[in-house]
Formats: C-alpha cells, sequence, structure tokens
C-alpha cells in the first residue's frame, strides 16, 4: 500500500465520521424537538437510540481517523494538521452523542437521579 492510498483512506473516513456526526446531531434535535412536540413515545425512543448508534459509529470513525492520519506519515506521506480538528471534534460530539442517549434511554426505562 502506498502513500497515495492511505491518504485516500484517511480522507474518506474523516468524510464519514464527519457524515456520522450530523446523524447524530440530527438524531439528538428530533428527539429534543420532539420531546416539545407530539412525537410518540416509540419515536423518540428510536431518535435517541439513532442518535447513540450514530454517536457510537461516529467514535470509532474518527479513531480511524486518527489512526490512518499517523499511518499516512509512517507511509511517507504529509500528516495532515487541517484533519485533526474535523476528527477530534466529531470524535468529541459522538461520544457526547452517545453519553445523551444512555441518559434519555436510562431515565425512559424508569432510572431516576
Amino acid at each position: 500500500m502506498n502513500a497515495d492510498d492511505v491518504v485516500k483512506i484517511r480522507t474518506i473516513l474523516v468524510r464519514l465520521s464527519i457524515a456520522a456526526t450530523f446523524a447524530t446531531m440530527s438524531g439528538l434535535i428530533v428527539y429534543g424537538t420532539g420531546n416539545l412536540g407530539t412525537l410518540s413515545a416509540r419515536a423518540l425512543s428510536i431518535a435517541s437510540e439513532g442518535a447513540g448508534l450514530a454517536g457510537f459509529v461516529s467514535l470509532m470513525l474518527s479513531i480511524s481517523g486518527l489512526l490512518a492520519n499517523v499511518l499516512t506519515r509512517m507511509q511517507g506521506a504529509g500528516f495532515s494538521l487541517a484533519s485533526l480538528p474535523s476528527i477530534v471534534l466529531s470524535g468529541v460530539i459522538g461520544s457526547t452523542g452517545m453519553i445523551v442517549a444512555g441518559i434519555v434511554r436510562a431515565t425512559g426505562s424508569g432510572l431516576s437521579f
């Protein structure tokens, strides 16, 4: 595998991580607005589960993007500092989405704080 292939893989991983981050934020927005509106309990549950799953995918893709960034340097290509903020932010938003979805599921199933 040459350096160009690793750069392409890194680019794909970063873009997929950003897409999963938007899916996480969309699920959380649907849950928040649906909670204020008239969505059913099942729809709210699906929105929170989707946000949690998309958050997990976003976190895993951002970790993979960081590893691909390191592998890119090991293959002889340049280390991309421009992709680091988007990788880190998508990982942070993904993990936050997982935590919020977990809290929502815990409180929805009867756990009280």
